[in-house]
């Protein structure tokens, strides 16, 4: 072979040596490329997968803020609410003792003429109420906290002195606090205590609303002078004649609930109108009970004068709706099934009453 034919195998090798580093090159970039790209694609997939998954958790996390601030708002509109009617309560009782001042200023002038057999009687009206202050008594206890249970409210007044019992009134339907109750005590003293150390004083963020129970701005409404020995055997159940038409259970449920637990609360109605027949009956679990509210014969309530008797026993006894008195607020679960026959009448002389 000649030098020249050397030469140009040798530039055939060189040639094809390049070609082969050039591929091997192209080969090696497209490789990483394709790497590159890959990676890349996967990085895109994670990234977009996260931001999905952080987008979800805002999603819940600011449904469930909106969830927390609905419910917030629905119960700061449920207390407004409540305070709403504890302020007209108040309200319509001092109107109350607006009247009964007025009224209580005309008595004055007219018993004047008497005051010499008033002064006579003295000793004797201290003798009773030495013997009245050793009672029972109870006290009203308004703008309660919704927190306050019944056993808290026992202990809150133990301190003064010696608690029978503590009721918290609450409503029929949802057994929520109405934010006020009643503290029975063992005599008056101590309630009188009670209403003087505690009125005004903060429970649980709130100042309490203090009063007597059967305190004349309160009981001692306008009386007419009914007879008031019952004309009837005794019995549980305490009949209500000349009942205002606005007159609404829960309202007796507060009035007679001061003086034992309520099994019922009755209001009969015109079957075809639906209209109140101007009476009504509270069932207690005690006679006892049925015969210390029959003391409110003749007192004022929604402008009518109402007259109290015992009522007969209702032979069925299947009709009480799941009502439940007691210590617990006397909470009634429903309205009493109406009875199948018509409501039974009071026994004794009928009396009837002008509006």
């Amino acid at each position: 072979m000649s030098v020249e034919e050397e030469k140009i195998e040798e530039e055939k090798k060189e040639k094809k040596s390049k070609k082969e580093k050039k591929e091997k090159k192209e080969k090696k970039e497209k490789k990483d490329k394709k790497d590159k790209k890959e990676k890349k694609e996967k990085k895109d997939k994670k990234d977009k997968k996260e931001k999905k998954k952080e987008k979800k958790e805002k999603k819940e996390k600011k449904e469930k803020k909106e969830k927390k601030e609905k419910k917030r708002k629905l119960e700061e509109e449920e207390q407004e609410q409540e305070v709403k009617k504890q302020k007209t309560e108040e309200s319509t009782e001092e109107s109350t003792e607006e009247i009964t001042e007025e009224t209580s200023e005309e008595k004055t002038e007219v018993t004047e003429a008497t005051e010499a057999t008033e002064e006579t009687q003295a000793e004797e009206t201290q003798e009773e109420s030495n013997e009245v202050s050793k009672e029972p008594a109870t006290i009203f206890v308004g703008n309660l906290s919704f927190n306050m249970t019944e056993d808290w409210l026992a202990e809150e007044f133990g301190v003064v002195g010696k608690v029978v019992g503590a009721r918290i009134i609450t409503d029929r339907e949802s057994g929520r606090s109405k934010g006020y109750g009643y503290v029975d005590f063992a005599d008056k003293a101590t309630a009188e205590k009670a209403v003087k150390e505690y009125n005004g004083k903060e429970l649980d963020g709130r100042e309490v609303r203090l009063d007597f129970a059967n305190s004349p701005n309160k009981s001692n409404k306008q009386k007419k002078d009914y007879d008031n020995k019952p004309r009837s055997a005794p019995s549980k159940t305490v009949f209500i004649g000349n009942l205002s038409w606005n007159t609404s259970e829960q309202k007796l449920s507060e009035m007679f609930g001061e003086y034992g637990n309520i099994v019922s609360i009755r209001i009969p109605t015109e079957k075809e109108s639906g209209r109140k027949k101007g009476f009504g009956y509270v069932e207690f679990d005690a006679v006892d009970a049925a015969t210390k509210a029959l003391e409110l014969s003749g007192t004022e309530v929604d402008g009518r004068n109402i007259r109290l008797d015992y009522a007969p026993e209702r032979n069925n006894q299947g009709g009480k709706g799941g009502n439940r008195g007691g210590r617990g607020g006397n909470r009634f679960g429903g309205k009493p099934a109406a009875p199948k026959s018509a409501a039974p009448k009071p026994q004794g002389q009928k009396i009837t009453f002008d509006d």
